[in-house]
């Protein structure tokens, strides 16, 4: 029978990590659709960033907004493709997405 009064904060923190881990590998998959993907690719990728935003929001807010900035960031006016046609961010705007990213985080947390 397991211990009732010990900790199971290790596995807390290790699921955490792995989830934070798995949430950059995701928004880095999001990005590269970003930067080559034409405007169906980049209505999918919203859509899966949206739904991941859903599925996170209220447990892990911290990782919820990383895919907002991403979906911010594909959606704004400088991002406007024709069908068919693909177009690359550049690394200024892959830059301003992950600033604006992590100000909103730094902001939830105050």
């Amino acid at each position: 029978m397991p211990d009732p009064t010990s900790s199971t904060a290790p596995v807390a923190d290790d699921a955490n990590a792995a989830l934070a881990k798995l949430n950059r590998l995701f928004v880095q998959a999001l990005v590269q659709i970003g930067k080559c993907g034409d405007a169906n690719d980049i209505d999918a990728a919203c859509r899966l960033a949206a739904q991941g935003w859903s599925a996170l929001r209220r447990d892990w807010p911290r990782e919820a907004e990383r895919l907002n900035g991403v979906m911010h960031s594909l959606t704004g006016p400088r991002h406007t493709r024709q069908p068919g046609k693909g177009a690359e961010m550049t690394a200024t705007e892959t830059a301003s997405a992950a600033e604006t990213s992590t100000e909103r985080i730094q902001s939830h947390e105050r």
